[in-house]
């Protein structure tokens, strides 16, 4: 049911219940007055009044049971009295018993047929029971008896659109017209239907009665303009959107239906002219615009500059200047063209008056990674946790800051502190794991390390990482060669041309002393991107000086010297010219 007759409903259950107190209060008084003489109230008469006050005070207090048995003891007295059915139904369907709740109201209109608020509750609970038909029968009657009762009307012909009945629907408001006159309200409640049956026709023509009757109507004519370009009239449209910008150029709604309609004919030249009007504009929507900025984004290097994008991009947090979702918008589309430096500032600015939204603390941390900035990491990651004490993934990211800031004992108190807060999240664990296993490597743990490993890997044994680590980490302890080995091979499997993976297994054969074999999978390592790492050409210098060619390893030692490696047992192995275990 609508609004206006739950409100209506409501009134009248006030108006029944403050009619009943004030009759029996004043009856009270009359019969306190006159004492012995004049005309008494009968003791029954007494007794249902008093019940039916009390019983309306405890529906108020919504003790149900109680006013139930208030109302029930009402109809001992009164069998016929429809008010006491009237709210007994109410109860019971309170307390979700819906067929007697129509039960009792059924009867309450049988005990007064004259009542449209009984017959308007029934219907509501027809409504709600889905027993449409019966709803529909009697809206039908009391349209024929209160034809001029416009909300009648709309009522049956939101039924009927409730069941899909589209021309019942239309025919409905087609006879409250006929009944009365056109109006705005009927006629778009009208093109509300046609816009469930895609009735664009229809539409149209609905909308041009509108603009008869409201000449000046920039919101119709906008309507028009978007249905003209539905049915394929772009002409008309376009004529449509051609006298807005001139009749209406501070519209917009109607600039950011411009822009779309001429981004759809592929007139981009225009579309970017009403783009910028639009986001100019601060009576156009923030969510329309940010819809059409993500369309135009897709037409980026096919039509539009970079530049161009930016610019628009500018005015947009420009006219917008304190909405966060402009300011987003503008971070993310940063983020991806792969500015980080800028969008890390705007990201901090967004945070500093958003610091309850944990998606964005998450966003941060993530670029702060991809920045190298662990310093800053650490000391957000302490902030957050201030707003979100138990959350662990933030527990996660201060471990992964210490540890990239070589605080190995702090890492593994903060990586414990995240598993211990978690909850049932497998990938998370997995994750918490691995990082946690390396901890307890680098902070001497070596043997919780292994024990850390052995845990992920049950949790998945094709975790590529974790076998690389794991079996890298064997291998610098010399201690279970094999089992290395075997778990280096299968991540090279799970991961082609990682030149990380490959470097693992290659020293792994140098430790078991097959150096025929590792230079050859060292050698992968070197064609996939190994070039570029000191610790890889350290290892390539080390394979061949066990090969013999030991004026070649020491060309590799030094080339690993000069892109980065600053390791005091490098710098023994150039000046000696000797390989130091």
């Amino acid at each position: 049911m609508f609004p206006f007759f739950r409100k209506l409903t409501y009134l009248l259950f006030i108006f029944l219940f403050l009619f009943a107190s004030c009759k029996t209060q004043k009856e009270a008084k009359t019969i306190k007055k006159i004492g012995t003489s004049g005309n008494f109230q009968s003791e029954d008469e007494v007794k249902f009044n008093y019940f039916y006050v009390e019983g309306a005070k405890q529906m108020m207090l919504k003790n149900l049971d109680a006013a139930r048995a208030m109302f029930e003891t009402c109809l001992t007295i009164k069998p016929k009295s429809a008010a006491t059915l009237y709210h007994l139904s109410k109860v019971y369907w309170h307390k979700d018993a819906p067929e007697q709740a129509i039960l009792l109201a059924k009867a309450a209109i049988e005990a007064n047929t004259k009542n449209i608020w009984y017959k308007l509750y029934l219907v509501e609970l027809y409504n709600a029971t889905k027993k449409y038909e019966d709803a529909s029968k009697i809206l039908i009657n009391l349209i024929k008896i209160y034809p001029e009762k416009e909300n009648l009307y709309f009522e049956l012909s939101e039924l009927y659109l409730s069941q899909n009945q589209f021309s019942n629907a239309i025919n409905t408001l087609q006879a409250l017209e006929n009944k009365f006159q056109e109006s705005n309200e009927i006629s778009e409640y009208k093109i509300q239907i046609y816009y469930q049956q895609q009735d664009y026709k229809s539409i149209s023509e609905e909308l041009t009665r509108l603009i008869l009757r409201n000449p000046e109507s920039v919101k119709y004519h906008g309507m028009l303009a978007e249905v003209y370009a539905k049915l394929g009239e772009l002409k008309k449209a376009e004529e449509i959107y051609e006298k807005l910008d001139v009749l209406a150029p501070g519209e917009g709604k109607s600039q950011i239906s411009a822009a779309f309609f001429y981004l759809t004919i592929q007139n981009y030249e225009k579309s970017m002219y009403f783009q910028k009007k639009a986001f100019a504009n601060k009576s156009a929507g923030i969510d329309a615009k940010v819809e059409l900025f993500l369309k135009v984004v897709e037409l980026e290097k096919q039509v539009y500059s970079e530049q161009s994008i930016f610019d628009l991009l500018n005015v947009l947090v420009e006219t917008h200047p304190d909405d966060l979702k402009a300011k987003i918008l503008y971070y993310n589309y940063l983020y991806l063209k792969g500015d980080y430096s800028l969008a890390y500032e705007v990201l901090l600015e967004i945070l500093e008056t958003n610091k309850s939204d944990f998606e964005l603390w998450e966003q941060l941390f993530q670029i702060e990674i991809e920045l190298d900035k662990f310093t800053e990491l650490k000391a957000h990651t302490d902030e957050a946790l201030t707003y979100f004490p138990n959350q662990p993934l933030i527990y996660y990211f201060s471990g992964f800051a210490e540890l990239q800031n070589h605080k190995y004992e702090q890492a593994v108190v903060q990586l414990e502190n995240s598993l211990s807060v978690l909850v049932d999240n497998q990938k998370l664990e997995e994750e918490i794991l691995v990082l946690l296993a390396q901890a307890y490597y680098k902070n001497k743990q070596v043997e919780k390390a292994f024990k850390t490993f052995d845990k992920v890997l049950v949790l998945n044994q094709s975790n590529a990482l974790i076998l690389n680590n794991y079996a890298y980490y064997l291998s610098l302890e010399k201690t279970q060669l094999g089992k290395a080995l075997e778990m280096s091979k299968k991540a090279n499997q799970l991961v082609l041309n990682n030149a990380n993976y490959l470097d693992t297994e290659a020293w792994i054969l140098f430790e078991q002393a097959n150096y025929t074999e590792s230079l050859a999978i060292m050698q992968q390592a070197l064609e996939y991107g190994g070039r570029n790492s000191p610790t890889i050409l350290e290892h390539y210098g080390d394979i061949l000086w066990k090969l013999n060619d030991k004026v070649k390893a020491l060309e590799q030692w030094k080339l690993a010297k000069k892109i980065g490696n600053t390791s005091t047992k490098l710098e023994q192995k150039i000046i000696s010219g000797n390989y130091l275990e």
